[in-house]
């Protein structure tokens, strides 16, 4: 479940904060509590940039949270085509080590590739489909792919910038000793402000 609220500022800046909470298999307890603000400049119709810190709380085995936090910069190319619109995303990110126990000293770079495409049904409705491939780096010398993530969604118009959100997730690990695979089902709101 997500809640995104969304600001439009001079100059093609946009400011915004989501909250994010995953549930655990049965639904019954938070297994990850997100929060993240950012700021997004769009310098063009096809090309985009948002900077993100993200604060972020998942439960462990133990059944308490560790604490993490990341900055991270995504740069977005997008392409119209018809109704279908095709969306490119790099972004790479780093540990702060600002919250928990881990130290800045511990954190490593991220890196990912996403692509989307959305289809417009009518005025109401957008569906789209995405895939993300994460890769992680303690130096710029070991690069290894952790994750493979695939999300399928459906977004309805409430009226003029309200969205609900319904999708599913899957998201597979790789390259650790006991590889997870999550299947997750999304429901969000967004509200943009003029």
């Amino acid at each position: 479940m997500y809640f995104v609220l969304e600001k439009d500022l001079p100059d093609k800046f946009t400011t915004g904060i989501e909250l994010d909470v995953r549930l655990n298999e049965n639904l019954s307890e938070a297994r990850s509590i997100f929060s993240e603000v950012y700021l997004s400049k769009e310098w063009s119709d096809a090309f985009s940039s948002t900077l993100t810190y993200r604060a972020l709380a998942r439960r462990n085995l133990e059944n308490n949270y560790n604490d993490r936090d990341r900055l991270s910069l995504d740069l977005k190319y997008k392409l119209k085509v018809g109704e279908v619109s095709m969306q490119y995303r790099f972004r790479v990110q780093r540990r702060l080590g600002l919250l928990g126990s881990e130290g800045a000293l511990n954190s490593n770079f991220g890196y990912r590739h996403k692509v989307k495409a959305t289809y417009d049904l009518n005025k109401k409705w957008e569906v789209s489909l995405a895939g993300e491939s994460f890769y992680a780096a303690q130096n710029t010398s070991n690069l290894l792919q952790t994750d493979i993530r695939v999300k399928a969604s459906l977004e309805y118009k409430v009226k003029k910038r309200n969205y609900l959100s319904f999708g599913y997730l899957v998201q597979r690990e790789y390259n650790t000793v006991n590889p997870l695979t999550m299947y997750n089902a999304v429901v969000g709101y967004k509200l943009m402000i003029k």
